[in-house]
């Protein structure tokens, strides 16, 4: 089984990576055309996604001739879940709940642990930034003991 990664959010996640990696903290910007190669996206698509990142104050963007796209924050400091929600929306494993939209919401067995699985993937992408790409993070393997003991027990 494998969890969908959209291509939106792929392209976002390679640009980043980029971003992070052409810049190394400096405030330079790197160019549409350059991101696009470097990150093997389109570069039409590209600027659709570099127009999400912008609105969401995940990256600055610099007008005119030299101008380009560069990180509004450090690597550690920008989650997977901002940049999650920030291309996709609120991150949710079923669409029901209690606001009613569903007539079998009373009797559910399935909603309790869909909304726990949800809480769990919400804490590794809470736990987890873009430095986590760059090897940069001192954060340990995304399944860990504690994950390992819960699902024996």
């Amino acid at each position: 089984m494998a969890m969908f990664v959209s291509r939106s959010l792929d392209y976002a996640l390679r640009s980043l990576i980029v971003l992070a990696e052409k810049t190394g903290g400096a405030r330079q910007s790197v160019s549409l055309r350059e991101l696009s190669a470097s990150a093997s996206v389109p570069r039409s698509y590209l600027a659709k996604v570099m127009r999400q990142l912008v609105r969401g104050g995940i990256v600055n963007s610099d007008a005119g001739s030299t101008g380009g796209y560069r990180l509004a924050a450090s690597p550690d400091a920008l989650s997977l879940r901002r940049v999650y929600e920030v291309v996709e929306g609120n991150f949710q494993t079923v669409t029901c709940d209690a606001s009613g939209r569903c007539d079998l919401l009373d009797d559910c067995t399935q909603v309790a642990v869909w909304n726990e699985i949800e809480e769990e993937i919400l804490g590794v992408l809470d736990r987890r930034s873009l430095a986590d790409f760059l090897g940069q993070s001192a954060e340990p393997a995304l399944i860990g003991p504690e994950h390992i003991q819960r699902m024996e027990s």
